[in-house]
């Protein structure tokens, strides 16, 4: 199948992460699977943003979320830079999980070591790890959903104090993986403002369309 307006390179997204310990350049890891495209590019910190998401918006990045301590504030600037050609989404965490997950915030700014880990959805290609000063980030890949629960326990095994997820994962799959951690980290996952609902609706129906044409 082939894609009129991206040929047969697939639909693009990029993650920007908050890693205090990374030189003030940040790191870019480009990655890609079956022709998607997913960059990731760790910050030293949220004001880094808005300019490293223009830049991948420029060169034909679809979405962005934003992970490692995101506000409402730093994403509005970010979407303001992307020009609100694309959607924002920025990791949220419900109740059962604030008070953990604001304990890691607080540890990673003071330069307490840390771990956290990514369940991701199968489409970045593989697992990664990276060390930035005391922090480490360790990502996990699944290719079903079922599968995401079970890895999140093996993140928790490997020491990991947070967990985050992409906006591909439905709600019931983040309480399974809740529900297999037993509450003993935070679990956040991306979400989306009112002004990015129907972007990313759309960007979520091409992705799929492409897969399925693939197949």
């Amino acid at each position: 199948m082939t894609n009129d307006a991206h040929g047969d390179r697939g639909i693009d997204e990029a993650y920007v992460i908050v890693a205090p310990g990374v030189e003030a350049g940040g790191e870019r890891v480009d990655r890609e699977r079956d022709g998607q495209r997913r960059p990731i590019v760790f910050v030293p910190d949220e004001s880094v943003a808005p300019r490293v998401a223009g830049e991948l918006v420029a060169e034909g990045i679809e979405l962005v979320e934003l992970y490692g301590g995101f506000g409402p504030t730093t994403a509005a600037a970010v979407t303001a830079a992307v020009g609100g050609k694309v959607p924002v989404g920025l990791v949220t965490f419900g109740m059962e999980s604030l008070v953990a997950a604001a304990a890691s915030h607080e540890a990673r700014r003071a330069g307490r070591t840390t771990h956290w880990g990514l369940v991701d959805d199968g489409t970045a290609g593989g697992g990664l790890v990276r060390e930035h000063g005391p922090h480490r980030w360790t990502a996990v890949e699944v290719s079903d959903p079922a599968d995401a629960p079970g890895a999140a326990r093996e993140l928790v095994r490997a020491g990991v104090d947070l967990i985050e997820m992409p906006g591909g994962f439905e709600t019931t799959t983040v309480a399974e993986v809740i529900a297999a951690v037993e509450r003993k980290v935070p679990v956040g996952v991306v979400s989306f403002g009112v002004e990015a609902l129907a972007g990313a609706a759309a960007y979520s129906a091409r992705v799929e369309a492409w897969y399925a044409g693939r197949g």
